[in-house]
């Protein structure tokens, strides 16, 4: 996981600015917050809200500097 500020680790998803479609199932799988989404491998993103989903979260989060955690 990448180191982040306390602060930013509550920002809520929204902020990542996710399509609908990947905004959707990111919140039908109860995540919320960056530390939500930042606690979770890309395999268990992908297990979560499906391949085009976690892609997105993945690449939006990058342009933040973040990382989800390691595998």
């Amino acid at each position: 996981m990448s180191k982040v500020d306390p602060p930013r680790l509550l920002l809520p998803i929204e902020e990542l600015g996710l399509s609908a479609r990947a905004s959707e199932a990111v919140r039908q799988a109860g995540l919320e917050t960056f530390d939500d989404l930042l606690r979770r491998t890309e395999g268990q993103l992908l297990e979560l809200v499906g391949r085009t989903a976690a892609d997105e979260v993945v690449l939006k989060l990058a342009a933040f500097g973040l990382t989800p955690a390691a595998d």
